[in-house]
């Protein structure tokens, strides 16, 4: 059986749609208060009621506030619950009912003794079809804290409806035992003089870990051990006096069969237990184990002692966490931090500045992992609402399984520390031996501040200093170093460096190793310096510590890292230098030196300028200045002096070292020589200027010759032409057919030559014309090649069709050229029969991830074999006899070295019989 679990308000949220009720309504608003303030016999006997099975119904105090649970809700029939309501007095919930239990109700309060005789007339939900039923309950008082009944419990039995008696007696006994055994609170009963066990459940046989077989056994043979912590003379004083007896938490410890022995803690009534006539026969017990709240809660108050006591003995901020952090406890703030009025869980955004936020969050998340003391100086938002640093440390409390019950911190005020941390190094350049005690303390570094007299005692220690002794000021004032703890070796060492500033009175600085009483062993950083009265004598020794262990093992890593880079630059083939935050050169590695013959006080800051080519030193030392003002890399080629005063080209890159911050540390760069590139280059230009020069001579030779062919190769066709025309216009009529037919195979030779001139010219020039791009509209080119074709096209009855056309970038000339040559070819090789259509599209397309038009030239002329495709853009490629049509063979030719100088690109789709495609991708 599950243990028995203490009254507790949430638990009566699984007790069925009553106990939610219970729990969630607002009993603050009612008289009878808020829930948690419920008398300890109100709250025992609604815990045994709503864990019952058997229907019951409690009526509590004067007024008979009735209280009822699930097994009674649901025998109510539909309507019910709303008369009936949780909470109500008696006779406003009960009605026409009351009348008849209210005497029995009064009679049970004023004797203390139970009544089984009473019925109740009131319609419930029933078995079967019977609408109409009748409860007969079984009355029994309870007592309250102070033994006088307080309230009635009723257990309720069903009746058909119309009977004036039950259909069964209602067995009393039987309920009560049922009840019992059904509860999850210990409840029994001890009958007669010598206190025999009657009556008891599994709980309390749990408690005692003992069997049935305690049953009809007196109290005292069961547990020998509960006389000796008056128990049994709390049992018998209610028997002998009939008086009811409460108790609140009170130990009881229970011997155990293996020898050991366990504390427990109990609420309980024990309460007279009367027969139905009144006379007490023995003691009824209803207890709550609540050992689990009692030892939870004295934790708790331990930990509130705890956490007062360190409140108390600190002059930090003090807090505590929950184990996983989401909720600050507590926080005294000690006029640095706003204190907490209770748990808070936005703690990070009250008390911590956005930018630690998540590296407070990374720490605590470290922490809680590994159950590790958590330790961060991060900055905070103080109580005027101002930025400071704190340095936090909080310490897990754990139980005896090891888990975390909580976080005890603590935090100081760092926020001076941190801005004489910036300023130290000044403040130490500046501090003066004439300064009194107060500037001493108040000009060196906060973290131990203490002063010694002429002595060796001391008069003065901050509380860090105190927290690092682990003492007192009262067990330290007026100590010596060896009366608070110093070693022999360390306090004499002080000694002496006193007796030096005494004797000097100049400060002294040292290093030293001490046990810190949290921490363990610990390196600090101390400086002594004189405090001198009005006659300039020394009148005391203030001392100002540090602790620097973390700030050593950082030196040593970065010495190491230092001294790792400056053997890696030593093994370059490259110049390599460095310079701080300012651009000031700082080191330069062996190579320069070897290459220069400089030396360090020659090239250190920016004597390394010196040696750049005068030429060169103005605009590298501009590009440095510039770099060193963004923090841009810097990139620039120049020539360096070498040894033998020659100088040689360097190509030099140069990049910061900044910190997490972003701020810029060092500056490294790297000088590579570039000479032999240099002259590559040089060469490399001589030659690419030649080459130029004879291509565009030879470009110059070409179209010259072009033009001159052209009008040499066009004259004497022109002479042939004229002469045949004068031939055929004065023989003309006297030549035989024959004669005829030669004159006009002369004629036609003679124009296919003129055009075949025409089109050489044409394509010569193409890339030799200077063209200049701009936006073309395709819409005008079309309508222009229409108008200029109008003849053909009408002799041809060919139709051009095109929807609105885009507008594309490029020569107008070239493009005007391009969509002439490839309508006339179209209209060219057409099939015989057919009238020609030529229809023109566009549309985006996209070739090796770059965007493109395409234009689509489609005709249903004579078409082509698609194994000619790529030959028909060759000059003079003929696929047709030219007696059937004619041609040069230098359309396509032209009309594709067009489309490669607007860097497009052409293709062609051919299918005999039926037409062809030209596409052609032209850039956007």
């Amino acid at each position: 059986m599950e243990r028995p679990q203490p009254f507790i308000a949430s638990t009566m949220k699984n007790c069925g749609e009553v106990g939610k009720l219970i729990y969630t309504y607002n009993w603050a608003a009612t008289p009878l208060g808020p829930l948690d303030n419920w008398p300890t016999a109100l709250r025992f006997s609604l815990n045994t009621l709503l864990h019952a099975n058997i229907p019951m119904v409690l009526f509590w105090g004067e007024h008979a506030y009735c209280f009822y649970n699930e097994a009674f809700r649901l025998i109510l029939p539909d309507g019910l619950e709303q008369t009936l309501r949780l909470g109500q007095r008696g006779a406003e919930s009960w009605q026409d009912a009351w009348d008849k239990i209210q005497p029995t109700i009064n009679q049970v309060l004023r004797e203390g003794a139970s009544s089984s005789n009473t019925l109740i007339p009131v319609q419930f939900r029933g078995h079967g079809n019977t609408s109409e039923v009748c409860r007969m309950g079984h009355f029994s008082p309870v007592h309250g804290e102070n033994g006088i009944p307080a309230g009635v419990l009723v257990i309720c039995a069903a009746m058909p409806a119309g009977d004036n008696q039950p259909s069964q007696p209602i067995n009393g006994e039987q309920h009560f035992r049922a009840i019992m055994e059904q509860a999850t609170n210990p409840i029994f009963i001890l009958k007669g003089e010598d206190m025999k066990l009657e009556i008891a459940n599994e709980a309390i046989f749990n408690i005692w870990k003992v069997g049935k077989e305690a049953i009809g056994k007196p109290f005292r043979e069961i547990l020998p051990e509960m006389e000796q912590q008056g128990f049994l003379d709390m049992l018998k004083d209610v028997y002998h006096h009939n008086r009811t007896i409460t108790g609140k938490e009170l130990p009881a410890v229970f011997n155990r069969a293996d020898g050991s022995t366990e504390k427990l803690y109990f609420n309980f009534v024990y309460q007279p237990y009367k027969d139905i006539d009144g006379t007490t026969s023995g003691v009824l017990v209803i207890a709550n184990n609540v050992t689990e709240q009692v030892v939870g809660r004295r934790r708790m108050e331990e930990s509130e002692q705890r956490f007062r006591a360190l409140v108390m003995a600190t002059s930090d901020v003090v807090y505590r966490m929950s184990p996983d952090w989401t909720e600050m406890r507590n926080l005294r703030g000690r006029g640095f931090l706003s204190d907490t009025e209770g748990p808070i869980h936005n703690w990070l955004e009250k008390y911590i500045h956005p930018k630690d936020k998540q590296r407070v969050q990374d720490m605590i998340d470290q922490a809680v992992a590994t159950k590790s003391i958590f330790e961060l100086e991060h900055q905070i938002r103080k109580i005027d609402g101002a930025l400071g640093w704190t340095f936090s440390r909080a310490i897990p409390i754990m139980d005896e399984n090891g888990n975390i019950i909580e976080w005890f911190g603590t935090a100081s005020d760092i926020t001076q520390r941190k801005a004489f941390e910036e300023q130290v190094k000044a403040t130490r350049d500046q501090l003066s031996a004439s300064q009194r005690l107060y500037d001493a303390i108040t000009g060196s570094t906060p973290d131990l501040i203490y002063v010694f007299d002429l002595h060796y005692n001391f008069i003065y220690a901050n509380k860090a200093l105190l927290t690092m002794w682990g003492r007192t000021w009262e067990e330290s004032a007026g100590k010596k170093l060896l009366d608070i703890g110093y070693e022999p070796w360390h306090a004499e060492m002080h000694e002496r460096e006193i007796d030096q500033v005494i004797a000097t009175k100049k400060l002294i600085r040292g290093e030293v190793a001490f046990p810190h009483a949290v921490m363990g062993n610990r390196i600090y950083d101390y400086i002594f310096a004189p405090v001198l009265n009005n006659e300039g004598d020394v009148e005391a020794i203030a001392g100002t510590t540090r602790d620097i262990s973390d700030l050593k093992v950082a030196e040593q890593a970065l010495s190491q890292s230092e001294e790792q880079f400056r053997t890696l630059t030593q093994s370059l083939p490259q110049l390599v230098l460095t310079a701080d935050e300012s651009g000031a050169c700082n080191f330069f590695n062996q190579q320069w030196y070897d290459y220069t013959g400089s030396h360090l006080e020659d090239t250190a800051g920016d004597g390394w300028m010196t040696y750049i080519h005068p030429s060169h030193r103005t605009q590298l030392s501009d590009r440095w200045k510039l770099s060193l003002t963004s923090g841009a890399p810097l990139a620039f080629e120049f020539q360096l002096k070498a040894r033998n005063d020659c100088y040689q080209w360097f190509y030099i890159v140069g990049n910061p070292i900044k910190d997490e911050q972003g701020n810029i540390l060092k500056w490294v760069a790297a000088l590579t020589n570039i000479e032999e590139q240099k002259a590559v280059e040089e060469r490399l230009e001589q030659l690419v200027n030649e080459r130029t020069r004879e291509l565009t001579r030879s470009n110059d030779d070409l179209q010259q010759f072009a033009h001159v062919a052209s009008h040499d190769l066009k004259e004497p066709v022109r002479k042939i032409k004229t002469f045949i025309d004068r031939l055929e216009h004065d023989t003309g009529s006297q030549l035989s057919a024959k004669g005829k037919n030669f004159l006009a195979k002369i004629n036609t030779a003679t124009d296919r030559m003129y055009a075949m001139i025409e089109g050489v010219l044409n394509y010569s020039s193409v890339d030799t014309a200077g063209q200049v791009f701009s936006l073309v509209d395709l819409n005008e080119v079309f309508s222009s090649i229409e108008l200029d074709l109008e003849i053909p096209m009408h002799l041809k009855q060919a139709k051009l069709v095109h929807d609105r056309l885009p507008i594309v970038k490029g020569s107008p000339v070239l493009i005007y050229q391009l969509f002439y040559n490839l309508i006339n070819n179209s209209l060219k090789f057409t099939a015989e029969g057919t009238l020609p259509l030529i229809t023109i599209t566009a549309a985006r397309a996209f070739h090796e991830q770059q965007e493109y038009i395409q234009i689509d030239v489609k005709d249903n002329g004579i078409g082509f074999d698609q194994t000619q495709a790529q030959h028909i853009f060759n000059s003079f490629t003929r696929l047709n006899s030219k007696d059937k049509y004619e041609g040069t063979g230098l359309g396509l030719a032209l009309c594709k070295k067009i489309v490669e100088r607007l860097h497009g690109f052409i293709t062609a789709t051919g299918f005999p019989g039926e037409g062809a495609v030209f596409s052609m991708l032209l850039p956007t």
